[in-house]
């Protein structure tokens, strides 16, 4: 059965220094395992995306809370966010890029472990957004009520006022295979991108 609820969270861009990206993948790992075993009571959720072929420098996070007021919290920076940027600072070029927004959130299960997801950055036509969100929203259903077996989670970023035309979609499956061909051949992707394509101005 899948679960829609209100977070906040933010997708995180490193950018890693030459030769040093395992090494902070490592460090990344110890910090979420801290993130979410209790010490920040309200943290739902991180996942490390890995560096892609084309851009082998840049780290991706995407992590959650419950409200805006647990990220807060979080960003002071408290305990374990200065353990994590005193070890892993030395090893970024340049300041991490964040993109800080309430979050909608599907979910079916959820456990730690190798998965395989996406990054999906859309932007919508002008006056097109809750006509778009309605039908991002239906799909998430869809994709974790069971149709799509080993689909785990969903989440959509929501645009912020400055940018208000752009939204993130952040989706996780447990294997590649269960991503390629299990979903990008699914009737629910078909659906979605039959009523959604017209609405969309670019996607990436």
């Amino acid at each position: 059965m899948s679960m829609n609820d209100s977070r906040y969270g933010i997708i995180a861009e490193l950018k890693i220094q030459d030769g040093k990206m395992e090494e902070v993948i490592g460090l990344a790992q110890g910090h979420f395992k801290r993130q979410l075993d209790g010490r920040e009571p309200n943290a739902t959720g991180a996942a490390i995306l890995k560096p892609l072929a084309d851009e082998p420098n840049m780290l991706r996070f995407w992590e959650q809370w419950k409200t805006k007021e647990d990220y807060d919290v979080h960003a002071a920076p408290n305990d374990n966010l200065k353990v994590f940027f005193d070890s892993a600072g030395p090893h970024l070029d340049g300041a991490p890029n964040l993109i800080v927004t309430p979050m909608e959130h599907f979910e079916k299960q959820a456990t730690p472990g190798q998965k395989y997801g996406i990054l999906v950055e859309v932007t919508v036509k002008d006056g097109k957004m809750e006509d778009f969100m309605k039908l991002a929203r239906e799909h998430f259903q869809r994709q974790l009520d069971g149709r799509e077996v080993n689909a785990t989670l969903a989440s959509i970023s929501v645009p912020s006022s400055e940018d208000p035309n752009t939204l993130r979609f952040f989706e996780q499956w447990e294997s590649k295979d269960d991503y390629d061909p299990a979903h990008t051949k699914s009737e629910n992707l078909k659906e979605f991108f039959g009523a959604a394509g017209p609405l969309m101005d670019d996607v990436s």
